[in-house]
């Protein structure tokens, strides 16, 4: 029995997933044979070139809520909105770009500090624990 021909659309699509792959092998092969052995899904390591922000909610009376980083801001808020409980609160967002990952992650974290948003507890001391090591 011969199989059905594809809908040109989705053979198209197919072909640009099979060009997609086959680029995302050749920079990193031995990523991909190791995540094949293990038997998982290859997932690329993050690019440490690509621009990331960091982003913060305020409230309506300009209180910040939340500091978080992102390389797609407006996917992460996406996620704030169904996840997240102060989310409701939150009336606007700013966006802070920089050149990369680092960059951004080493901001986020100097601003949760400094800027002490009422529901960030990444970066700021535990209660309870001994934090004068």
């Amino acid at each position: 029995m011969t199989e059905p021909a594809l809908h040109p659309t989705v053979a198209r699509l197919i072909d640009a997933l099979a060009r997609q792959a086959a680029a995302d092998y050749l920079k990193d092969p031995a990523g991909h044979e190791a995540a094949a052995a293990a038997g998982v899904d290859y997932i690329p390591p993050p690019n440490p070139e690509r621009r990331c922000c960091v982003y913060r909610h305020f409230d309506a009376s300009g209180q910040l809520l939340y500091i978080g980083s992102s390389f797609s801001p407006q996917n992460r808020r996406h996620g704030h909105s169904s996840a997240s409980p102060w989310y409701s609160q939150s009336a606007r967002m700013t966006e802070e770009w920089f050149d990369s990952h680092r960059e951004a992650l080493d901001a986020e974290l100097r601003a949760i500090k400094t800027e002490s948003p009422i529901y960030n507890l990444q970066g700021r001391p535990k209660e309870g624990l001994d934090n004068g090591r």
